[in-house]
């Protein structure tokens, strides 16, 4: 390889023709393990132009949340785009990860799922109960009030 200007904005990186070839199939070895192949720049894989070989798409939030905490790699999954204020943002649905993570992953998705609903349960019971303290609290304060000024109307 070559490179023209290699200290400016111009710089051009040339190669031989033996260096373009493609490697027929039986050549190439797949990649296991490492990061995702195919992942733009934001870290994330676009599925529609499909899964790379070796690596499967995971439709799960909960994977997605789970694969760091598991030490997975993985690369969030986009499935299409839609128009936000004028510009395009990124729908993610899941992760994409290597093939031989996939139990793995799913069992680790599972426990991450029944945490998040624990959690929803045990937020939800507190804020029950700090509507059922401030209700009995109004009660007690209108029980209060009727006794000590005694504001029944005559009737």
């Amino acid at each position: 390889m070559k490179v023209l200007r290699r200290d400016s904005i111009y710089c051009a990186k040339l190669f031989g023709r033996w260096q373009t070839e493609e490697l027929p199939k039986e050549a190439q070895v797949p990649v296991v393990g490492g990061p995702i192949p195919g992942t733009n720049n934001y870290g994330n894989i676009e599925v529609k132009q499909g899964v790379p070989e070796g690596c499967v798409h995971i439709d799960d939030e909960a994977a997605r949340m789970a694969a760091p905490k598991l030490g997975v790699e993985f690369a969030p999954a986009v499935i299409n785009f839609r128009k936000e204020r004028g510009q395009l943002k990124p729908v993610y649905s899941g992760c994409v990860i290597w093939s031989r993570d996939e139990a793995d992953l799913r069992r680790a998705a599972e426990e991450e799922r029944q945490r998040l609903e624990e959690l929803q349960r045990a937020k939800r019971s507190e804020r029950l109960k700090g509507a059922w303290q401030l209700l009995v609290k109004n009660v007690l304060l209108d029980i209060y009030v009727e006794s000590r000024y005694n504001t029944q109307s005559p009737g």
